[in-house]
């Protein structure tokens, strides 16, 4: 158990072997994300909105939809096929899956931020399990095509097996991602200590910082692509 848990480290590094290998679509999704990041406060001046985090905030959760919605699913459909190993996403069909499979699997990844939503807020501790419960419900309704209630029991059935090598795995996945994001938040602040609205949309330091938080974002979700791929396996 040790030895795998410790392997299950390494999707870490595989998930950043999966980026490197196309790098013309991850700048091209970089890209994406830094414009679509910038779209939110150009919003909030076009129609006057106020300048508080509560409006910044779902601005950014509604801009982005295009990349959690079709994109990034459509890149981890790719990046799936071609490393093999899924006969329900093969590499010579895996377009014509992800056309089938894509809208339902992000109403899964809606239903399942809803259900987590609403136990954050009864309690921390329902909404966390909630997550790791059914937090592969969205992957497998994308990756094998299952239905919803089939793809819950799954993930529900990998969580009670594997739960000690998930915990492990996302815990690293989540140290480097908070600390490469608090790197780029600090490098931010000294360069913009305040940043107003409009330096939001203008300035080239926040432009980097929102391409890099793309690409950060990206990279954890194809390392948990990486694990899923594990766990599934076992």
């Amino acid at each position: 158990m040790t030895t795998l848990a410790n392997s299950d480290l390494t999707c870490l590094a595989e998930g950043t072997r999966f980026l490197a290998r196309r790098p013309a679509q991850v700048l091209t999704l970089g890209i994406l994300g830094m414009g679509l990041s910038i779209l939110a406060p150009w919003i909030q001046v076009r129609a006057n909105l106020p300048d508080d985090l509560i409006t910044a905030s779902a601005l950014i959760a509604t801009a982005v939809v295009p990349l959690e919605l079709y994109f990034i699913p459509r890149f981890l459909m790719e990046v799936d096929a071609e490393a093999g190993g899924n006969p329900l996403n093969a590499a010579g069909d895996w377009k014509v899956r992800f056309e089938e499979r894509w809208l339902r699997a992000f109403l899964a990844k809606v239903l399942l931020g809803l259900a987590v939503g609403v136990g954050m807020s009864l309690m921390l501790v329902p909404g966390l399990l909630v997550l790791l419960a059914f937090g592969w419900v969205p992957l497998r309704v994308l990756l094998k095509g299952e239905p919803l209630q089939v793809a819950a029991k799954a993930s529900l059935r990998m969580m009670t097996l594997h739960w000690r090598r998930m915990v492990l795995a996302t815990s690293a996945m989540a140290v480097v991602y908070l600390l490469a994001a608090m790197a780029v938040a600090v490098a931010v602040a000294h360069f913009i200590p305040e940043p107003t609205l409009h330096q939001r949309i203008t300035h080239p330091a926040l432009w980097v910082a929102n391409f890099l938080s793309s690409l950060l974002s990206l990279w954890l979700s194809v390392c948990f692509l990486s694990l899923f791929r594990r766990l599934e396996a076992a």
